[in-house]
């Protein structure tokens, strides 16, 4: 965010709400305020429609809400904006029915978005010809999946007074003539809604479509297909005057690459990636908003830490989790009076309090520290970790690390009568090695472990995975 941006608005302190939820759909009100542009942004913003993708937490929502936003001037839209989350069909479907299914879903929403804009701007209906008119009345009538009357209504206070008589005028008629057989071909129903669309002094149609992650968790395998049949829909992307922008998890993107859409140079593929400059300048425009400044560093939160070294090793390549990580730090730097960067001994406090969770992927053999990834482990760290985070509900004694997670033997050797028995005096330093060796990839301070810790457990010496999950 440039200085120029940031002194076009009143600063106001957003104060802990600026890191309370972290979701871009509940922070509508002032996001613009603290918005900082991923990569390739102006070309995102560009007229042709895009998929682009990104992991949970990468911004996606942020920045259908700031491209929503950069259609409007003066607080008017200059496109009709429709915002769709996909359904899918109660019985799996492929193929045409799909994709009827797809066009009936686009339809309702285009259809919501019109009724939303007339009733929040019926000005643009002034100067529109009475086929266009006609047009629209029939569309809605005819593509919107429920009653007209109620949706009407359920928009009252969403519309102003001027916009809901125009509403009522508009749709309290008896049924349109059709404008088109009801067999017309959906590159033929986007041409005649985008032509009186503009006659409504609109450029065209934007649908963005989000919010994909619970079906990706419930239904990745009918999500995928689902996806593939809409993007090889060619109709959806042949009038210049329809843009579609797709956010999709990243997960879905090997899946999709072969659809028609890419293949004829419909539909363009992005990657939302964020570099630790751009990361650093979300979580500062954030603090400043917080704090109602029209700049903020982070050396200024805390100066005896890096904080540009500390934020990607647990926050990864996330704005979310960046910003979640800069939660516990900021709260105590606003408690402070007069504010000043925190020292060592609150800086320590503030870690000792809010201990990022290890995760390991037993698939992949991933290690992550809050949502920052650990570089591969050695066979003999890794074989350790693995056996304690499977066992991380109790404490594991030495012997049983060395005997099942080292040496890979299905029991543990409680006595010299076993021909696998070793005294401890020959693996005790091997095990007190590999120990170290992982406490020094995993531990923050491996001198003052908090995720690998020695426990004495009934008389005897035994290790704890803790704030694993």
């Amino acid at each position: 965010m440039t200085l120029a941006k940031q002194n076009s608005f009143t600063l106001n302190p957003l104060g802990s709400r600026a890191f309370d939820r972290l979701r871009a759909e509940n922070e509508a009100a002032w996001l613009a305020r603290v918005f900082v542009p991923p990569p390739e942004f102006e070309e995102l913003a560009g007229a042709s429609s895009i998929i682009l993708y990104g992991d949970s937490g990468s911004g996606k929502t942020a920045l259908r809400q700031e491209l929503a936003q950069r259609l409007c001037v003066a607080g008017m839209p200059t496109s009709l904006v429709a915002n769709w989350r996909p359904a899918l069909p109660d019985s799996p479907q492929s193929g045409t029915p799909a994709i009827q299914d797809w066009f009936r879903q686009a339809f309702d929403v285009c259809a919501l978005a019109l009724l939303e804009h007339i009733g929040r701007w019926p000005a643009s209906l002034a100067q529109t010809k009475p086929y266009a008119k006609d047009t629209i009345v029939w569309f809605v009538h005819h593509y919107l999946q429920g009653d007209v009357q109620t949706c009407i209504g359920r928009l009252e206070t969403d519309c102003t007074p001027d916009g809901l008589v125009v509403l009522h005028e508009l749709f309290g008629q008896s049924q349109p003539s059709p404008v088109l057989h009801a067999d017309a071909a959906a590159s033929r129903v986007i041409d005649t809604l985008v032509d009186a669309v503009r006659q409504m002094q609109l450029d065209g149609i934007w649908v963005f479509v989000d919010d994909l992650e619970p079906w990706l968790e419930t239904e990745p395998s009918r999500l995928t297909q689902m996806l593939k049949d809409l993007l090889s829909t060619l109709a959806l992307f042949e009038n210049h005057g329809f843009t579609l922008k797709i956010l999709a998890p990243l997960d879905l993107k090997d899946a999709l690459s072969t659809a028609n859409g890419f293949n004829r140079r419909r539909i363009a593929s992005h990657e939302l990636i964020w570099s630790v400059p751009q990361l650093q300048a979300v979580c500062e425009a954030r603090l400043a908003g917080a704090l109602g400044l029209t700049e903020f560093r982070l050396e200024q939160l805390c100066s005896v830490v890096n904080l540009t070294d500390w934020l990607p090793r647990f926050g990864g390549q996330s704005p979310r989790s960046w910003l979640e990580m800069l939660r516990a730090p900021f709260l105590t730097y606003a408690a402070l009076n007069p504010p000043r960067p925190l020292s060592q001994a609150e800086w320590e406090a503030v870690q000792q309090r809010h201990i990022p969770a290890l995760h390991l992927d037993l698939e992949t053999g991933k290690v992550y520290l809050g949502n920052g990834e650990i570089p591969p482990l050695s066979p003999a760290s890794y074989n350790l970790l693995r056996y304690l985070y499977q066992n991380r509900q109790r404490a594991c004694t030495r012997s049983e690390l060395y005997f099942i997670a080292h040496r890979h033997l299905d029991h543990e050797p409680k006595s010299p009568q076993d021909n696998l028995w070793e005294h401890s005096d020959d693996w005790g330093r091997i095990i007190d090695t590999n120990l170290w060796r992982l406490r020094k990839r995993i531990e923050p301070d491996p001198t003052n472990p908090v995720y690998i810790v020695s426990e004495t457990v009934m008389g005897v010496n035994s290790v704890v995975l803790r704030h694993a999950w």
